[in-house]
């Protein structure tokens, strides 16, 4: 990691008969970070995700959110939101997940 890279996770989701889950993956690219918001299950999940980020750095503060809809089958999983991201000498990042049951 080329700096600081907060993330924070929050799941809010009613117990079922399988509890969802989702994650944040990082990976370096040429300036920057490629950031994905994951969400998976073991059994059949219906509802929404969606990925906050917040970078600031020397440039300015930029904030964008990217999310949808989710209609898991048992053992499914798939990418919910993508984001490429500049980050320099300074620049922090801060990202929240968060995971709806409708």
């Amino acid at each position: 990691m080329r700096g600081p890279l907060a993330l924070l996770a929050l799941i809010a989701a009613t117990p079922a008969l399988a509890e969802p889950a989702i994650e944040i993956v990082s990976e370096p690219v040429e300036n920057g970070y490629a950031l994905s918001l994951i969400a998976r299950a073991d059994g059949a999940f219906a509802g929404r995700a969606s990925m906050e980020i917040d970078r600031r750095g020397t440039a300015g503060t930029a904030r964008t959110r990217q999310g949808g809809t989710l209609d898991l089958a048992p053992g499914e999983s798939t990418i919910v939101a993508r984001s490429h991201l500049s980050f320099g000498p300074g620049d922090t990042l801060d990202v929240v997940a968060i995971l709806y049951d409708d």
